[in-house]
């Protein structure tokens, strides 16, 4: 059994000293750099990976891989978007204690806006490769004493000097996503070639060259349908004349149906690598973490090289927010006080009232339950009636001032730098233009608000450009622009003090003050 053993372990080596085709894990959302170099633009989070793969084969040795990455992503600090994105990754990859491989690698990528949620990313890696044969693990004849036994401490006969090696590879990749106005993935496609500058691998024959990889892959959204999301997805790697063809789907599941958070998921994953095996996964996701488990295992043919791989995956992540000395001196202001509210189990907005049903002196809030937002999505409704006419007596003179008929506050699903509008902000305003088409002599004026990230003098811009987009959607609708007026307060007047993604969900609003000036 030892000798079959061995004789497996020498034909992984050599395949690996003269081929040496490209290696990826089974889970390789933990590991994407290996994929492409070009995920570290596109992430907003600073992510620690791990992922550990032990992978039986037809001898009696298993095939041991660690992987740990850092990613930091590098955001513009007015819009707390990425504009580029470093990271380290380090590979330990052990083939029955014998032969053993070490990876260390750094990586850089720049992001570039292609269009409405859609980013092209080019990434480049430079790795140090050391790869090495160990003899150690191993006894030969001339150990053998007779009467005793093998002696491990006697010289083996094998020169291990000449069975060691470094060497320098580099790498780079595009990659092209699109996603929904919440960040779900909608399509993605990205190629990248490995190892282009064809280094010397061999032990022994200096004239021998690693052979660059082309990695290419591709996810697309089939369907979705209440909280389940079906994806496909396809990875081929092509190297040293061979092709390794990977395709299946994803199914993830929504726990949280009512949080507009792209957290709170349970993926379930099955691929098939054609001619080798098949695997399967499940991987958990919420705001913080993600961890995953998946299993590979023969399909069709006999594969001695892999009779069956377990593997385990973790993430940790955490966003990153730009550093603003000018936005951190206005988090001393009190928050303001909101008034009483009554809680609906609806997700829905309500519709605005005809004034026929508004009570004088009545106050009153409509609170959807959407959860904990890391964007924008539209949370609440503030209504607030006040019929009283405030006068002002100067020089024997009534001074009138506009009669307040309600106070609307909305709350956004506003991806970072945008100014568009969801499907049920669209609905809730087309309800709005309906009351105001009814009563004639009311008008608007709105005013839009941001949370902490970014300068002052850009969230005073977003804040104004958000305000004249429901404007221009109520126009739209054929409201008078002219009973409509917008100003923007920036991050001046917080509801809260920022200190959490949900408070600064609420803190990204427009406010809609409904009145009239005809007494």
């Amino acid at each position: 059994m030892k000798k079959f053993s061995l004789t497996i372990l020498l034909a992984i080596v050599g395949h690996c000293t003269v081929f040496c085709q490209y290696f990826q894990f089974s889970q390789y959302n933990f590991t994407p750099t290996r994929v492409n170099p070009g995920w570290l633009g596109l992430t907003k989070f600073v992510t620690v990976d791990f992922d550990y793969r032990n992978q039986k084969t037809g001898g009696d040795f298993s095939i041991n891989s660690n992987f740990f990455a850092v990613a930091y992503p590098l955001v513009r600090q007015s819009t707390g978007t990425p504009w580029a994105g470093v990271g380290i990754s380090l590979m330990d990859d052990r083939s029955g204690g014998i032969f053993k491989t070490q990876e260390a690698s750094l990586s850089y990528a720049v992001n570039i806006s292609t269009g409405k949620y859609e980013s092209l990313s080019i990434g480049f890696r430079g790795l140090m490769r050391s790869q090495r044969i160990d003899y150690s693990g191993l006894v030969t004849g001339s150990q053998y004493i007779d009467g005793r036994g093998f002696d491990p401490s006697i010289f083996n006969g094998e020169n291990a000097g000449n069975l060691n090696i470094r060497y320098n590879t580099f790498s780079t990749g595009l990659l092209w996503t699109k996603t929904d106005r919440r960040g779900s993935l909608v399509s993605q496609l990205d190629g990248a070639i490995f190892d282009f500058n064809k280094p010397n691998n061999s032990f022994t024959d200096d004239n021998s060259q690693l052979a660059s990889t082309l990695v290419t892959h591709g996810a697309l959204l089939l369907n979705k349908k209440a909280q389940l999301n079906t994806y496909s997805d396809v990875l081929l790697t092509y190297g040293s004349g061979k092709a390794v063809l990977n395709f299946g789907a994803r199914w993830q599941y929504d726990l949280n149906p009512s949080s507009r958070s792209l957290t709170d998921k349970v993926d379930l994953i099955a691929r098939y690598i054609v001619g080798r095996s098949g695997m399967v996964g499940l991987q958990f996701h919420n705001e913080k973490f993600s961890f995953g488990l998946s299993y590979d295992f023969p399909v069709f043919i006999k594969n001695y090289g892999n009779t069956g791989a377990f593997e385990i995956g973790l993430e940790y992540r955490s966003p990153v927010n730009p550093k603003n000395r000018k936005a951190k001196s206005k988090q001393a202001k009190k928050p303001i006080q909101t008034s009483k509210s009554v809680t609906t189990k609806k997700s829905t907005m309500a519709r605005p009232p005809s004034l026929k049903t508004l009570k004088k002196d009545s106050v009153s809030k409509v609170t959807s339950t959407e959860g904990n937002l890391p964007h924008d999505s539209v949370t609440s409704v503030t209504i607030e009636k006040n019929d009283s006419i405030n006068t002002e007596a100067k020089a024997g003179k009534i001074k009138h001032e506009p009669l307040i008929i309600e106070k609307i506050t909305l709350h956004f699903h506003f991806e970072y730098n945008s100014i568009d509008l969801d499907d049920e902000t669209e609905k809730f305003l087309n309800d709005l233009s309906a009351t105001l088409t009814e009563n004639e002599n009311l008008k608007l004026k709105i005013t839009g608000h941001t949370d902490n990230r970014g300068n002052e003098k850009y969230n005073l811009h977003l804040s104004l450009k958000r305000a004249e987009e429901v404007k221009r959607y109520l126009a739209k609708t054929g409201i008078d622009p002219q009973r409509v007026i917008v100003e923007g307060k920036g991050m001046s007047e917080p509801l809260n003090d920022n200190s959490s993604e949900e408070e600064r969900s609420k803190n990204r609003r427009v406010e809609i003050t409904m009145y009239s000036d005809k007494q």
